[in-house]
């Protein structure tokens, strides 16, 4: 069943595998950003999404270098 649509329509929603062990690094993240949030609990999908926007702006840095 297709989950129902979140966020603005031009989103594209990506379905992804992760091992254990990384997802225990993405939850450690989500806790340590909520306490930064002032106790907010923050979505494990809008840190995934920093995650990748911040990875995709260091390889892009990187790539740019060479």
């Amino acid at each position: 069943m297709a989950r129902p649509l979140v966020g603005p329509r031009k989103d594209v929603q990506l379905v992804v595998r992760l091992p254990g062990e990384l997802r225990q690094r993405v939850e450690a993240l989500r806790k340590e950003l909520s306490k930064r949030a002032g106790g907010v609990d923050l979505l494990a999908s809008h840190v995934v999404r920093e995650i990748i926007e911040r990875g995709c702006d260091a390889l892009e840095r990187e790539i740019r270098k060479r």
